[in-house]
């Protein structure tokens, strides 16, 4: 299987100072992964996704019940699973879907 072409892209990137763009991506055809120079480059020079956008705004959001304030507490909504959260977030005029809010709150470790 292939890996996700940001996976890759930033694979690369760490590397071209030192080898190049091109020669790393002849080395990773003859290993299998398939991927074009000039990928790599459109990939770098695209916009994020209105869905990678979203999502960090949402976990932003959600970072502020989750992560623990400077005195080491944190809001009583962080002992929310993901139902309650959506349930939270839909209340105070976030209109998000519940499995953006799961898919987030499992990435993140977050839970109720």
């Amino acid at each position: 299987m292939r890996p996700a072409t940001p996976l890759i892209c930033a694979f690369i990137d760490e590397h071209k100072s030192t080898y190049g763009v091109a020669p790393i991506c002849r080395a990773l055809v003859v290993h299998g992964v398939q991927i074009a120079a000039r990928t790599c480059w459109a990939h770098r020079a695209s916009a994020p996704s209105k869905r990678a956008l979203w999502d960090t705004t949402i976990t932003e959001v959600l970072a502020g019940y989750y992560e623990p304030d400077a005195d080491g507490k944190r809001p009583p909504e962080s002992l929310y699973g993901s139902l309650k959260m959506w349930a939270h977030l839909q209340r105070q005029g976030i209109p998000v879907a519940r499995r953006t809010v799961e898919r987030i709150m499992r990435h993140n470790g977050w839970r109720g």
